[in-house]
């Protein structure tokens, strides 16, 4: 696999990327210095992203390496925001290990990896609900107690539309 090197597009004549995820600062008089080509250090994002400094016009901008190989080297056709590591791996930022994609995509994508575990039922640090509870809401309601909707709401300290989405299993589909 070859690198292909393109300037940055904001920061032409200063700063170069390349397919493999390395940034250089092109050779330039700074304060009457010559400064040489050089590939610059990639710091880690507290979110485990490596990222660089460019500097222009006395400004500095932090910018995470792999937006920048993907904003130069996949087309985006959908316009999609977010950008994708393929392998799970946020160091890895080869051109072909990146993708667009949705916020959706990129968090099923995650969780699929086991990157970002998927908390359902009481293992979810937000549920006020115990599996159990939600095994006795539906016997509750399924006649063996005389129980509305509105009593298990009260009983359970959760909402009557909460109680509802139980019963229709539309949370908590893995009991």
């Amino acid at each position: 696999m070859s690198e292909i090197w393109i300037e940055i597009k904001n920061y032409e004549g200063f700063y170069m990327i390349s397919n493999l995820g390395n940034v250089k600062a092109l050779p330039r008089c700074v304060n009457g210095s010559l400064r040489k080509e050089r590939i610059l250090k990639q710091k880690i994002h507290r979110d485990g992203y490596c990222m660089v400094t460019l500097q222009k016009d006395k400004k500095r901008n932090y910018i995470l390496v792999h937006r920048l190989v993907a904003s130069h080297f996949i087309e985006n056709k959908y316009n999609k925001p977010c950008v994708n590591h393929i392998d799970g791996n946020k160091s890895n930022n080869y051109f072909q290990n990146l993708e667009w994609a949705t916020v959706k995509e990129n968090s099923n994508h995650a969780v699929s990896l086991g990157l970002c575990p998927h908390s359902v039922g009481e293992t979810n640090i937000k549920s006020k609900l115990k599996n159990s509870d939600i095994i006795n809401i539906r016997k509750n309601w399924d006649g063996l107690y005389p129980y509305n909707q509105y009593d298990l709401s009260i009983k359970y300290k959760v909402s009557k539309s909460n109680i509802a989405k139980i019963l229709k299993k539309e949370t908590w589909k893995h009991i």
